[in-house]
C-alpha cells in the first residue's frame, strides 16, 4: 500500500492485469459479496478512496477520531464527512464471512454471551474446594471477564480479544465435562490451560495494553521489609 492510497500512480505502476488477480479462490470464497456489492454501489471515488485506507489503518489501533484526523492529514482533498461516512460504513458492514470488521451492536451482543459463560462455568468450578487448579481457572476466567471490560471496543482487535476468550472457555468446558471426581480434578495437570492463558496475556498486553497478573515468581516481597 503506497502513501496515496489504491488509486495512485505508484500502485498503478506496480500491478499489472497479470498479476491482479492472481488471488487463491479460498480468499474469493470467503468474500461477502452481496455485502460488498451494497457497500460501493452509487459511491464516489472519494469514498471508496477513504474506505479502502481506513481498511489498511484498521491493525494500527486508532480511534475513530485519530482515524478520521490522520485520513484527513493524509488526503486533505477528501472531505472530513466524507471520511466520516466511510467509517461508520465500514463498521456496519461485514466485508468478509470471517472478517472482524462488525457493527459494535454484535460486538456488544458477543461481549454479553461471553461473560454470562465465564459466569456459568464458574459457578459449576466454585463447587470444588480452593486447590491450586480450582485457583488457576477460576483465576485465570476473572481475568479474562476484566480484560474484556476494559477493551477498547472501538478497536479491531476487540473481535479477536473475544474469540479467543471463547476458544478458551470452550477448553473449560470440556475440562469439567471430563472431571469425575474432586479428587481428580486436584491432581490434573492444566498446564496446557496456563500456556493458552500466558498467550493470552501478552495479547492483551500489548494489543488492549492491559496488565498482566502479577505471578508469585514476579512478586517481590523484600519491598516490603
Amino acid at each position: 500500500m503506497t502513501p496515496r492510497g489504491p488509486y495512485s500512480v505508484e500502485l498503478k505502476q506496480t500491478c499489472s492485469l497479470d498479476n491482479l488477480f492472481e488471488v487463491p479462490s479460498k480468499k474469493i470464497e470467503e468474500l461477502d459479496l452481496p455485502a460488498i456489492r451494497e457497500f460501493i454501489v452509487n459511491r464516489n471515488v472519494y469514498f471508496l478512496e477513504a474506505s479502502a485506507t481506513i481498511l489498511y489503518k484498521s491493525k494500527n489501533q486508532l480511534s475513530k477520531e485519530e482515524c478520521i484526523s490522520y485520513i484527513h492529514s493524509l488526503k486533505n482533498y477528501i472531505p472530513p464527512s466524507i471520511i466520516h461516512e466511510a467509517y461508520n460504513s465500514i463498521r456496519n458492514f461485514k466485508i468478509s464471512k470471517n472478517n472482524s470488521i462488525i457493527s459494535l451492536d454484535e460486538i456488544d451482543n458477543m461481549k454479553n454471551g461471553v461473560n454470562a459463560k465465564i459466569k456459568k462455568l464458574s459457578n459449576l468450578f466454585e463447587k470444588y474446594e480452593p486447590y491450586t487448579n480450582q485457583i488457576i481457572v477460576l483465576g485465570t476466567m476473572d481475568y479474562m471477564r476484566i480484560a474484556l471490560r476494559e477493551a477498547n471496543t472501538d478497536l479491531k482487535d476487540t473481535f479477536d480479544l473475544m474469540m479467543f476468550i471463547k476458544r478458551y472457555l470452550s477448553l473449560i468446558e470440556e475440562l469439567y465435562e471430563s472431571i469425575t471426581s474432586e479428587e481428580e480434578f486436584i491432581y490434573m495437570d492444566l498446564g496446557y490451560l496456563e500456556e493458552i492463558f500466558d498467550q493470552f496475556q501478552e495479547f492483551v498486553s500489548n494489543e488492549h495494553h492491559i496488565i498482566k497478573r502479577i505471578d508469585d515468581d514476579d512478586f517481590d516481597e523484600n519491598l516490603f521489609y
